[in-house]
């Protein structure tokens, strides 16, 4: 079967059907609740956009993942620091769940 651009450009992630079933995810969810949730999903969303899978971790991008979610900076920050779901490596962060998954 033959891929088309549009396929290539919005394709799919895998995602677990048992997400909560993970330590960090339960975690993340039962101190943040959905909101947390949902902002995790949308880093996710925005690492699977970027070459590699890795997302800029930066001052700048933070404000921009913030429009995004229609959170603040540092809740953006809180969510990539404090659940141990994102690798940070100097000025940039991704995901080892989304690398297996890609």
């Amino acid at each position: 079967m033959k891929t088309t651009k549009t396929e290539q450009e919005y394709g799919y992630i895998k995602l677990r059907k048992n997400l909560l079933a993970s330590k960090t995810t339960r975690q993340l969810y039962y101190k943040e609740g959905a909101t947390g949730l949902g902002v995790y999903i949308i880093l996710i969303l925005h690492l699977a956009a970027c070459e590699d899978c890795i997302g800029a971790y930066n001052v700048d991008n933070l404000a921009i993942l913030a429009v995004m979610a229609k959170k603040r900076a540092h809740y953006i920050n809180h969510i990539i620091t404090d659940f141990g779901l994102f690798d940070i490596v100097d000025d940039q962060f991704t995901s080892r769940t989304l690398q297996q998954s890609m």
